[in-house]
């Protein structure tokens, strides 16, 4: 079980963050951006300390989004490392994923991925990674075209995605993070923007609506496309 989760306030995202780290504390990733593109990538083992959030509070000065993961032990394996750990990334995306897929291999083995492999962080991860969550960014990065087309990238990304999915979806080339949901659970302040896999009370409390894209703005979640979902837990 893992757990994503973000917000513009820094101080909202500590709190964000000790409540998702119940969901899995072997591994921790996160994502600061700024408006002018600016961003800060870190991944770590464990979970931070209270002293490591306190000295990340400077950061909100410079960043105005905080977006972050945290994750229990793999099937994979029990090791850390840092190629098995969210965000991944390829070309201009970043993506952290709670939930499984049923069909990771199936994308690669028909091709659906149109390159080599896919980078985590600095580290580069073969076709081959068996993270089934490491072939989302590279299969949005397959129908984007670094052209800015983020919704009908991520629309034809998601309707090709089996099993259950909560992430958050980063741009490096519009600066924009989305929000997609499909069985994985994803909860959220639609005035905010807060998100988080865990509820919340008193900041996010509204359950994200499977098959919609949500793009995070300064006026909080704004609905911007549509996907279909093959959840097995989606009713009509």
């Amino acid at each position: 079980m893992c757990g994503v989760f973000g917000s513009r306030k820094f101080g909202v995202y500590e709190k964000l963050y000790l409540e998702n780290k119940k969901r899995g504390n072997f591994a921790g990733g996160s994502i600061y951006t700024g408006g002018t593109g600016s961003m800060h990538i870190q991944k770590w083992e464990g979970e931070k300390d209270s002293g490591e959030m306190t000295g990340e509070w400077a950061m909100q000065e410079s960043y105005n989004l905080f977006l972050g993961h945290t994750q229990a032990p793999t099937g994979s394996g029990r090791d850390y490392k840092c190629k098995t750990t969210h965000p991944f990334e390829h070309g201009c995306w970043l993506v952290a994923h709670n939930g499984v897929l049923e069909n990771d291999n199936d994308i690669r083995e028909n091709g659906l991925i149109t390159s080599t492999g896919f980078y985590s962080g600095s580290v580069y991860c073969s076709k081959e990674t068996s993270v089934d969550s490491a072939v989302i960014p590279a299969l949005v990065d397959s129908y984007d075209g670094y052209e800015g087309h983020d919704v009908s990238a991520i629309s034809k990304a998601m309707n090709n995605l089996k099993g259950t999915f909560g992430c958050w979806l980063y741009s490096k080339h519009t600066n924009q993070t989305y929000l997609t949901r499909s069985g994985s659970t994803l909860f959220a302040n639609i005035d905010t923007g807060d998100f988080s896999s865990t509820y919340i009370p008193g900041i996010c409390e509204t359950s994200l609506s499977e098959g919609v894209i949500y793009c995070i703005t300064m006026e909080g979640l704004a609905e911007v496309g549509n996907f279909d979902t093959h959840s097995p837990f989606f009713i009509f």
